[in-house]
């Protein structure tokens, strides 16, 4: 509602307009903070250099484009324009919107820039990925501060180039933990968790988002065990475990099969109160799964009150390859009944489900429904699912004309599993044609690719180019990966693997 403008002066009136638009913008209420701008001019005031920085601020929040020009225009009238906070303000407005062109055109008309405007102007380009340009600008400053180099470690960092990260890093006078914990995140995104580790063990302190960025860097680098030794080595450190660390801790130990760390740190995490975390709930139930675990699966997944697409995908995926089939509708139709639309992710479980189950008509079926009935475009996995789900079942014809149909290029997911189908079923033509698709390809062939290309050319009779798909495969380095099968017995978990006569076990 609108103040009265009559008992007191303009300049405390103004005031307390400005203080009420702070008020609504402190307490998200970005809604509120226009209705109160509208409410001001009503009652005879205009907003002025402090009320205009927050009413910008507003209408980024709110994703306004048309809120955020018509505040510049007024800005312009009012003659507020040519307020240094005001230009900044305008500068962050328009970077949130996306608008890097606007951002940029008032940034150079101002007069004069300190450095938190030319801050603004680097995180806008450095929110738009344009690290170069963000460099470019970053020569060009008169005055740098910490936050300025933040921004630039940042930019490399998402943009993964590391070298670039690494020297704004050390050419920087004063680190904070945002430093250090971008380049360490560089690092991780790089695949090179030595130095990850090496500069998160200099960090003159860590704190929690440092250890959630080495424990989930090591579960996306697939080093599972390090997961489990990072994650006990920071509770010993006196951290509490956050949702993150205790999901990739959690995922760690489902990669390893050991049931019985899962259930321990389920026990943690409920003990902490995590498990009210869909994400940490969507762990422990992928855990089970993959344990082996269907009943622990379950139990966990009726247990969890909030249930998010990541819970859902998470026990429609996890009993996917158990012979779930049937049920996986069932759970599917409960899913869309709690108003949970399925995404990509979804069907992929599903599909995996029909596939292990025998569900050649309804996987079919699902596949062909997927863009008309829930909108989502099958991507690579979809084909390479419903590929494998006529290939095992010995429909061959058909997968194949799926794979001359696609919109894409087939990968090596999709030609891998049509080859195997044609091992299986012994399709010597179809299954040549297959490995003529897959040499065509430009990437390189994996182990799994030589061995079935060898076979397929021994089923055909073909021994010699068998024998010469085997040779090839030495000469280009690919080594073929041993299998092995995991047990866990009195808490221990030992590895056994082909051509191996010792064991080895992998923790306690």
């Amino acid at each position: 509602m609108a103040l009265p403008c009559t008992s007191i002066n303009p300049i405390s009136n103004q005031h307390k307009w400005n203080t009420i638009i702070k008020r609504k913008l402190l307490a998200g209420d970005f809604e509120g903070c226009i209705t109160a701008h509208n409410e001001m001019q009503e009652a005879g005031h205009f907003p002025n250099n402090f009320a205009f920085p927050l009413l910008l601020k507003a209408a980024a929040f709110l994703l306004s484009p048309s809120l955020g020009s018509a505040l510049h225009g007024q800005a312009l009238k009012t003659g507020y324009c040519s307020h240094l906070f005001v230009q900044t303000s305008m500068i962050n407005m328009y970077s949130r919107l996306g608008s890097i062109n606007d951002a940029r055109k008032v940034f150079d008309i101002m007069p004069h820039r300190d450095t938190m405007a030319w801050n603004a102007i680097l995180s806008a380009y450095a929110s738009d990925g344009r690290a170069d340009m963000c460099l470019e600008l970053f020569s060009s400053m008169p005055v740098k501060d910490l936050f300025s180099f933040n921004i630039m470690i940042s930019a490399f960092a998402t943009a993964g180039r590391v070298e670039y990260a690494r020297q704004i890093f050390d050419s920087s006078s004063y680190k904070d933990d945002f430093s250090w914990n971008s380049l360490i995140s560089c690092y991780v995104k790089a695949g090179d968790m030595h130095m990850a580790l090496t500069m998160f063990d200099q960090m003159p302190e860590k704190n929690a988002v440092s250890w959630n960025i080495i424990i989930s860097g090591y579960l996306q680098n697939e080093q599972y065990v390090k997961v489990i030794e990072k994650f006990f080595e920071m509770k010993s450190s006196g951290f509490t475990s956050s949702e993150l660390a205790m999901a990739s801790t959690i995922a760690a130990s489902a990669h390893l099969g050991s049931l019985r760390l899962g259930t321990e740190l389920h026990l943690h995490a409920y003990e902490l109160g995590l498990t009210l975390s869909p994400n940490v709930a969507a762990a422990v139930i992928d855990m089970y799964a993959k344990c082996g675990s269907t009943d622990g699966a379950l139990i966990m997944f009726y247990k969890t009150q909030t249930k998010d697409i990541y819970v859902w995908n998470s026990v429609i995926c996890g009993l996917a390859a158990h012979g779930f089939g049937v049920f996986l509708f069932k759970l599917f139709e409960d899913m869309k009944q709690f108003g949970v639309m399925p995404d990509e992710i979804t069907f992929i479980g599903l599909l995996v489900g029909c596939s292990h189950s025998g569900m050649i008509t309804e996987g079919y079926q699902l596949f062909n429904s997927m863009v008309e009935k829930y909108g989502v475009s099958p991507n690579l996995e979809h084909y390479a699912c419903v590929v494998d789900l006529l290939s095992r079942a010995g429909e061959l014809r058909r997968a194949h004309g799926i794979v001359k149909e696609m919109p894409f290029k087939p990968g090596a997911s999709v030609l891998g599993a049509l080859l195997n189908g044609c091992l299986i079923h012994r399709n010597v033509e179809l299954g040549m044609e297959a490995m003529k698709l897959i040499t065509e390809r430009r990437d390189a062939m994996s182990d799994g690719e030589y061995m079935m290309m060898a076979n397929m050319c021994a089923v055909a009779g073909y021994h010699e180019e068998a024998t010469r798909w085997r040779d090839k495969m030495r000469e280009n380095g690919v080594i073929k990966k041993a299998g092995f099968s995991m047990i866990e017995v009195d808490g221990k978990q030992y590895r056994f693997q082909s051509g191996d006569v010792k064991n080895s076990s992998l923790f306690y």
